[in-house]
This record gives C-alpha cells, structure tokens and sequence, in this order.
C-alpha cells in the first residue's frame, strides 16, 4: 500500500513538473527585444509516466493544510481516560470524541447530597421547633387569660360584697 502511495505521488510530482515546464507565462517577447511581438516557443521533452517500483530512502519535504480545523473543549476539567476517535476519523454532532475521568465529579456530587441531606434536617428541625413554640405560647396565653378572668370575677366579687356591706 505504501509503495502504491509513492508512486502515486511520483506521477503527480513528474505531472506537476511537465505541466510547469510547458507553462506560457513569462513566454510572450520583452518589448524592445528585436521588435518582434511574437510568442516565443520553447523545445519541451516529455516523457510517458510509468508505474515503477522507487528505490527506498527519497524523502520528500512539505506543508499540509487542513481545509477546516476546529477548536474542542469541555464543560469540565479533569483528566482524559480515553480518545474515541483516532486522526482523519469523520465524526457526527454529539458524538463523544474523549471520556473524562468522573471520580472528583462523583465527590463532589455526593459531598452535594450529603450537605442537602443536613440542610433538610435542620429545616424539619426549625419547623419542628416552631410548631412547639406555638404550641407553648398557646398554652401560656390560655393560661394567662384564666388569671386574666379570674382577676376580672375576683375583682368584681370584692366590689360586690364592699356594696353589699356598705349598706
């Protein structure tokens, strides 16, 4: 398969190079040059491209440029436990390229539920506490309107019997 690669890049590279060569531009005569306005001609070789086997050790030395690059980055930080995808994959929207290691999530996640856990019975407690409190007053308030009454009776049976024993 990499030989088939070579030689395929070899033709285009010779194709390339004999397309170059019969190039017209910077052909056409220099104004000046003999008066002539003329095209000039030039002699080109060609030669038929072969498919051949290339002897090892050519290297050859270029730039690749993506046609489109585009930037990744997650909602969360941590370490990445594994790639789904490897270089030159197509991938769809929404598919999972990384999995993120979860163990600090899934902490913090639990620290979370156990502080709603707290909060909730401290809340239970608070209204618990409230409704013992009303309870408490209602009571102390039934009490002290008794006392109330009984003030009230005992005032008015003393100014009963001081106006019965004036007369």
């Amino acid at each position: 398969m990499k030989s088939l690669r070579s030689i395929s890049f070899i033709a285009a590279v010779t194709a390339v190079t004999v397309i170059a060569g019969c190039s017209t531009a910077g052909t056409a005569a220099k104004p000046g040059a003999n008066n002539r306005s003329a095209v000039r001609q030039m002699t080109v070789e060609t030669q038929t491209v072969k498919l051949s086997d290339i002897g090892g050790g050519q290297v050859f030395t270029g730039s690749i440029t993506p046609a489109f690059t585009t930037n990744i980055s997650s909602k969360v930080s941590g370490r990445v436990n594994a790639i789904n995808v490897a270089v030159g994959d197509h991938v769809q929207v929404g598919e999972a390229l990384a999995e993120i290691d979860t163990t600090s999530l899934r902490q913090s996640l639990e620290q979370s539920q156990m502080d709603l856990a707290v909060t909730q019975a401290q809340y239970n407690k608070a209204i618990a506490d409230q409704q013992n409190s009303l309870v408490a007053a209602q009571k102390s308030l039934a009490v002290q309107q008794a006392a109330y009454e009984k003030t009230i009776n005992d005032q008015k049976k003393c100014c009963r019997y001081r106006a019965n024993s004036i007369k």
